[in-house]
């Protein structure tokens, strides 16, 4: 380009500059993003009774692999004692006035007390057989023992935080926990594919 000047002598050679032309099209861009992680248990609890007791046996030690529903822990079972004598005693009542109420000997209102403290006493001993027999929720492994046998179980917080005996957790599989800033979080979306290193 010349200027606009009236200046005959400026005689600058014009430029040619190449360029290609394209059809503009759409494709993906491949982004990976690293981040840091945690690898933790994907399951896990701290194992303990919601009664005040005597440990009376504990079957496991830590390190011990366990399945879902084996008895880890046997408390003091003189409440569950208690508990099952009231248990049967009211369903030996219950299962005496059904047929009386059947004959019309006693009032509905007069069965429904009775039925009520049945099933108040079996609840309560289902409780109590609960919190003395303590068993796996889950399977996998006890990493942690807290107390011992002949310890006295008590409800106040622990060394594990929540009053525990025992801590089971579950490794197979695992989570890992990542932090990811808010300028990725657009980048992400839930069955996204991950590979952990």
């Amino acid at each position: 380009f010349n200027g606009c000047s009236k200046n005959e002598n400026n005689t600058e050679e014009s430029k040619v500059i190449p360029v290609e032309v394209t059809t503009v099209t759409t494709h993906s861009i491949d982004r990976t993003l690293e981040f840091t992680g945690t690898i933790e248990a994907w399951k896990k609890t701290n194992l303990g009774a919601q009664m005040p007791g005597t440990i009376k046996k504990i079957y496991v030690n830590a390190g011990d692999e366990v399945k879902k529903g084996d008895l880890l822990i046997q408390m003091d079972d003189a409440q569950l004692t208690q508990a099952r004598v009231q248990y049967e005693l009211a369903k030996l009542d219950y299962e005496r006035m059904k047929p009386l109420l059947k004959e019309g000997s006693i009032s509905p209102n007069q069965f429904d007390k009775i039925k009520g403290g049945y099933e108040s006493a079996k609840a309560g001993y289902e409780l109590t057989l609960k919190n003395t027999q303590i068993r796996a929720p889950f399977s996998g492994l006890i990493t942690t023992k807290w107390m011992n046998e002949g310890d006295v179980f008590t409800l106040m917080p622990g060394a594990a935080g929540s009053p525990t005996i025992l801590t089971l957790m579950q490794f197979n599989p695992v989570k890992i926990l990542i932090n990811i800033p808010e300028s990725d979080i657009s980048s992400i979306s839930m069955g996204q594919k991950a590979m952990v290193r």
